[in-house]
């Protein structure tokens, strides 16, 4: 059976029956933008994109495969939604068909070096999903106003800001003046903030804190809460840093995947958020000695902010170490917040003493898409 030919249709036919559903429109080649997303999904979810693999999957447990590839990585390799391929998935001839579509599809990403040949995301497309990290948090944040951004005539408490110009690549992500595009973004009627619509502009420096963000990486932060807390972070980094704030950023499970001294430079901050992917277990006690190394020794105010879903894991008494780490950053002046993610009543108690030895605050996140707003507000109260 030819795919290009009415392959979709003539499978519906030989599936009809009550409750089909109609042969969707074709999915359009995905804009650059696009492919960053679904690359990043795929970094949060750990899923390979190895076409081969991806179909084996998909048959021998579809529901499995859908959850851990999602909507957009399934439309996006195969051109049909996740609901369409559920139904059809049986018939031998729409499985060549989107096996094909597969192949063909991590072939161009490939081709566009954003897979290597082992079908692993290369460091191009690191910074495809990074840029889309960036981009999606911005369109998500900005009609909230959490940034509080000043025209460009006004003077800031930090500086004089310049004129805006055109985003190029290579500028610094920390510069985007993001009133400003949204302006040009809505003079040209687009409904989201695309790369052509950015504008930047710099500032003197004046004032600073020091933040780190300590961001859970455990199994079960994979998928929805490690994106949504990706994109908290892009958050407080973009904010501190206009702020002329330096931050700093670790990623744990059962040992330190990545970390970051706290820096102006949110590039990056962002690529070590965007590579973070879920491990397993959830040691705090490691994290909180990794820390502890990692902020400055000057005078300033000193802030670390813990996200998580869990309790710690890791260690005889790991709750009781954790709590001891918290004291020894307590004496060296720094203070912790703990904004927990979909807490159960033993989790929540743990994490209201944790914020409570490390003079800070304990939030419970119960809406994901809130999650920025709330590190956010954390910041905000931490810098006083």
């Amino acid at each position: 059976m030819d795919a290009s030919s009415g392959g979709a249709e003539e499978v519906m036919t030989q599936n009809s029956g009550e409750g089909d559903i109609p042969v969707p429109e074709p999915v359009q080649e995905p804009v650059e933008e696009d492919k960053g997303r679904m690359l990043m999904d795929a970094i949060n979810s750990n899923a390979s994109l190895h076409p081969d693999l991806m179909m084996e999957q998909l048959i021998k447990d579809f529901k499995l495969a859908a959850d851990l590839y999602g909507e957009r990585i399934l439309r996006l390799f195969t051109g049909y939604p996740k609901d369409y391929i559920s139904k059809n998935l049986n018939i031998p001839e729409f499985r060549k068909e989107i096996s094909k579509k597969m192949k063909q599809k991590a072939q161009e990403l490939k081709e566009e070096n954003l897979l290597d040949k082992r079908y692993g995301i290369t460091n191009e497309g690191l910074e495809a999903a990074a840029h889309a990290l960036l981009v999606e948090e911005l369109n998500n944040i900005a009609p909230k106003g959490f940034f509080g951004e000043r025209d460009a005539e006004t003077i800031s408490p930090y500086g004089q800001q310049t004129d805006a110009a055109i985003y190029k690549r290579g500028d610094r992500y920390k510069d985007i003046a993001l009133k400003k595009s949204i302006k040009v973004a809505l003079r040209r009627g687009h409904t989201t903030l695309g790369v052509e619509d950015l504008r930047t502009y710099r500032r003197s420096a004046k004032g600073k804190a020091c933040i780190i963000y300590a961001l859970d990486a455990s199994g079960s932060m994979r998928g929805k809460k490690l994106e949504q807390a990706k994109k908290a972070g892009v958050a407080l980094a973009f904010k501190a840093i206009q702020n002329r704030d330096d931050v700093g950023f670790i990623a744990f499970s059962s040992l330190v995947k990545g970390k970051v001294t706290p820096t102006n430079n949110f590039q990056t901050i962002l690529h070590a958020l965007a590579k973070t992917r879920a491990g397993q277990q959830t040691d705090f006690t490691q994290c909180l000695k990794e820390a502890l190394t990692l902020f400055p020794a000057e005078d300033m105010t000193k802030h670390l902010i813990f996200i998580s879903d869990a309790m710690p894991t890791v260690g005889e008494k790991p709750e009781e170490d954790a709590l001891k780490e918290v004291l020894q950053a307590v004496g060296k002046g720094i203070t912790i917040s703990m904004i927990g993610i979909n807490l159960q009543d033993e989790t929540k108690n743990f994490a209201q003493t944790f914020a409570r030895y490390g003079r800070g605050r304990c939030i419970h996140a119960k809406k994901l898409d809130e999650l920025d707003h709330v590190v956010l507000e954390d910041y905000e109260m931490a810098r006083g």
